[in-house]
């Protein structure tokens, strides 16, 4: 189940470059999910964009 979540996260990050790439990457990110999403996560997408980078900092804890 985790794993599927963290396809979805990279997927709206890769389809939210592309559909707004000039802007920066929380921008797009979150204008991707009002954008896209139903109406139920637009309260959501400052805790998905939150979440997205908690994930990716543990992502390069883990390197090290």
């Amino acid at each position: 189940m985790f794993l599927a979540f963290v396809a979805m996260v990279t997927a709206i990050e890769s389809l939210a470059g592309l559909v707004q790439p000039s802007k920066e990457p929380g921008q797009r990110y979150k204008a991707f999910v009002r954008a896209y999403f139903p109406h139920t996560y637009h309260p959501l997408v400052d805790d998905l964009w939150r979440f997205r980078n908690l994930m990716r900092s543990e992502e390069h804890t883990s390197e090290l």
